[in-house]
């Protein structure tokens, strides 16, 4: 067995692991994408199998390799969605050794690996160092913005980068910290980030505990953590080896030809800060988090509001006047007051200044006054008096005083508001967005996880009915691992159903976790977003008709499970949406 990774930047697939192999090869294997067998599966996305590979007009001898004689070939490609990673082989020396079975494990391992790789990309590429000019200093007072989600916060401001991107940049004339100040503080930073991770997961199961991951894998890098060793050993104190070992590998992810990796920029400073942050902390209380703080800063990737959640902090106020609909949309799911203004000059106001987030207008107070502190909380105390008072919503089934029936649905994004939903009384789930686990990942989210979620989804509902919509994505909602945004007009481009239609992998594995999320539900939908014509919507029909043979071939459990011929009206490329009989007449199905 051996696998090569993916070289973007030369088109190549370089040799990288191997057993049974010379490992002396390793590094020094290369072919182009489209070369030889394993270059087919790397150019075209599919596995090989061969029984005869030496007959294959496509196969090609490395004799670096030390490789035996084999007849036997099996091949998969490793990737994330449109992110080509490597591949994955296996060889005999038996002919027609391998059979479909090995060709569905050897598959399901590199999903595996696919997830692990990501992460160690990340860690590679250099260039150019990272720097961050320097602007006056403006006293503010009042500022008029727009609100992005509402609530209220009262608290010390945190700057978004100050406090561990600038840090890490900076240059202390105060350097200090020995080796075991150093090992103290890599254990008590590791300790803070499990935390910070249960929160998170307990906040948002959707995460499925990947929001630090790249922070924790660096932790255990021997090329992060030893180096800085190596420096304090060599005499440099602990807080500048930590920075410049940090500013190395910034250069690394800044210059990235993967946008998913210089994503990943504010990952290596927020690790990087918590170690200085440990290592000298410039306040008693200074924890190195933004808990019980107003945030402000220019842009938030969706992941950094997330790591923001899990550290309870009180509200946001955005300097760059923009907000993505998603980050809003996740703010207001957890219930985190965020103001957007056209204010730059509030990232270089001191942290220890007092600012108040009225999220309900869209207003920001800088060291309000005892006066306005007063009538706000008068005015929140108002608010929670009319919450306290109000009836609970009537569950069961709803009537216009005609005596129509009215199905009362929710829209949700997340898992954390399905309990409300069934407090208010919906009898089920109208559209279930399914962007969210696509946005707070490096890379496109497996099948298996996207299943586990869509699962839950289903459960919790208790057989009530539930419709999602496939992934809309484009416009204003764009995800930092594709190129999406480089199309001249992304409103009207490769978006929605016609981005999955073009990337039919990606479309494929998601309605397959929707179908095997479904089994033994008798009232479960599939909506595809922004169809545009009656082509699109019997294309998307057709895949997700594909997908059900191939379901059943395979033995799982899906939509139809156990109907070997379900009813045509079932099977119809007009339907999107699956309705029991005896409700039929009340409802429509969702195109």
């Amino acid at each position: 067995m051996f696998h090569l990774l993916y070289d973007e930047t030369a088109n190549e697939l370089v040799l990288k692991a191997t057993v049974g192999l010379n490992p002396e090869a390793v590094d020094r294997v290369r072919m182009g994408s489209g070369q030889g067998l394993v270059g087919t599966v790397m150019a075209t996305r599919q596995p090989i199998c061969e029984g005869h590979a030496s007959d294959n007009p496509r196969f090609r001898y490395f004799p670096e390799t030390d490789e035996l004689s084999y007849e036997s070939f099996l091949a998969v490609p490793i990737q994330k969605g449109v992110v080509k990673i490597g591949v994955l082989v296996v060889q005999h020396t038996l002919a027609d050794y391998f059979e479909t079975s090995d060709v569905m494990a050897l598959k399901a391992t590199g999903a595996q690996l696919a997830a692990v790789l990501e992460n160690a990309r990340l860690l590679m590429d250099l260039q150019r160092m990272c720097s961050i000019p320097e602007k006056p200093i403006c006293n503010l007072g009042f500022i008029k913005g727009k609100h992005a989600a509402g609530g209220f916060a009262l608290a010390r401001m945190r700057i978004w980068g100050k406090s561990h991107g600038l840090l890490v940049a900076e240059t202390d004339t105060n350097d200090g910290g020995s080796m075991a100040d150093f090992l103290r503080a890599v254990k008590q930073t590791g300790e803070q980030l499990n935390v910070l991770q249960q929160r998170c997961a307990q906040q948002l199961p959707e995460s499925a505990a990947l929001i630090f991951a790249a922070h924790f894998m660096m932790l255990k890098d021997p090329k992060f953590i030893d180096r800085m060793q190596a420096q304090i050993e060599n005499g440099d104190p602990a807080t500048r080896a930590v920075r410049e070992v940090a500013r190395h590998y910034l250069a690394l992810f800044a210059d990235s030809p993967h946008p998913y990796i210089r994503e990943k920029v504010s990952d290596i400073e927020d690790l990087a800060g918590r170690l200085l942050t440990n290592l000298v902390p410039s306040s008693p209380d200074d924890s190195g988090d933004s808990s019980g703080r107003v945030v402000v800063a220019q842009a938030l990737y969706p992941s950094e509001l997330l790591k923001l959640a899990a550290e309870s902090v009180a509200g946001i106020v955005l300097a760059n006047g923009g907000v993505t609909s998603h980050v809003a949309i996740i703010a207001r799911s957890l219930k985190i007051p965020m103001v957007v203004v056209q204010c730059p000059e509030l990232m270089h106001l001191p942290e220890t200044t007092p600012v108040l987030v009225d999220g309900e207008v869209g207003n920001v107070y800088v060291d309000p006054s005892p006066d306005i502190i007063a009538r706000f909380k008068a005015r929140n105390r108002t608010g929670e008096q009319v919450v306290a008072q109000k009836a609970p919503a009537h569950a069961g089934i709803v009537y216009t005083t005609d005596g129509t029936r009215v199905d009362l649905l929710a829209n949700s994004n997340l898992l954390g508001e399905l309990p409300l939903a069934r407090e208010m009384g919906a009898e089920g789930i109208g559209l279930y967005r399914t962007e969210f686990p696509f946005l707070i990942r490096p890379s496109f989210p497996s099948e298996t996880e996207q299943y586990l979620i869509y699962r839950r989804v289903v459960e919790s509902m208790d057989e009530k009915p539930v419709v999602f919509r496939t992934l809309d994505i484009g416009g204003e909602k764009t995800l930092a691992y594709t190129d999406t945004t480089r199309e001249p007009n992304p409103d009207l481009g490769l978006r929605s159903i016609r981005f999955t239609l073009a990337y039919r992998d990606i479309f494929e594995q998601q309605v397959r976790a929707i179908l095997r999320a479904a089994a033994g539900s008798e009232s479960v939908g599939i909506m595809f977003p922004l169809i545009s014509s009656v082509d699109e919507f019997l294309r998307a029909s057709q895949v997700v008709r594909d997908c059900l043979d191939r379901l059943e071939a395979e033995g799982h459990d899906s939509f139809f499970a156990g109907h070997r011929h379900p009813p045509a009206e079932h099977r119809s490329p007009v339907h999107a949406c699956h309705i029991p009989a005896h409700r039929r007449s009340e409802h429509r199905c969702l195109p």
